[in-house]
């Protein structure tokens, strides 16, 4: 008899333990990393809004010196995001969430313009209005400020003829790393301050060893 009252309070002693355990795990669960579904997994929260996202963009560009260094791991462990197939295209890796105002980003992975590298990366805020909504509560880092960025880290801009939205970011180490960024205006009230809708890491011809396709 005594023996079973021993057995049932080690039994009460590791149920209380597993529940504290419990509690603590979620206590410490960042919000962030919940409120973006597809983010499930990651090494490090979710970015919690646009300027966020940004730095963390430019620092994978950082980064990257090679196309391998845009596996799902790589861009995850700089990101914060898991990249998961997506139904609609398995083959196609992707991620999205959610930021203020109605706005939402994705990053996939897309056909790379070169050819030359199994995929390029693509992110993108959206709100669903087809361009011609106020970016003001995404723009918290806009173009002057990715600009200076790439600018730093060895990049060139060039314009492209015909296009207001497109510019172009080749690295001056010709290693074929080359970066798009398309912008716009904040608003209708505010044209002067240009803002990054879409960006993306590519690399062009003469590129190091491409990765495996997702």
């Amino acid at each position: 008899m005594l023996s079973m009252r021993h057995g049932v309070h080690a039994l009460a002693l590791v149920s209380l333990s597993l529940a504290s355990g419990c509690t603590a795990m979620l206590s410490t669960q960042s919000p962030n990393t919940a409120s973006t579904q597809d983010a499930a997994g990651s090494t490090v929260p979710a970015p919690a809004s646009a300027e966020q996202l940004a730095v963390r963009w430019l620092a994978l560009v950082e980064h990257t010196k090679a196309p391998a260094d845009l596996s799902p791991d790589q861009v995850e462990r700089h990101m914060g995001l898991r990249m998961r197939p997506r139904p609609y295209d398995p083959s196609q890796l992707g991620v999205t969430g959610r930021l203020a105002g109605g706005w939402n980003f994705s990053m996939t992975t897309v056909r790379s313009s070169y050819r030359v590298v199994p995929y390029a990366l693509r992110l993108r805020l959206d709100d669903g209005r087809d361009g011609a909504s106020d970016m003001s509560l995404v723009c918290e880092f806009n173009y002057t400020q990715y600009k200076a960025s790439l600018e730093r880290l060895g990049f060139e801009p060039r314009v492209i003829l015909g296009s207001e939205r497109q510019i172009n970011f080749n690295h001056e180490s010709g290693s074929g790393l080359h970066v798009i960024v398309y912008v716009r205006a904040e608003s209708a009230k505010n044209e002067e301050r240009r803002c990054v809708d879409m960006a993306l890491i590519d690399f062009m011809p003469g590129s190091p060893a491409a990765p495996h396709s997702p």
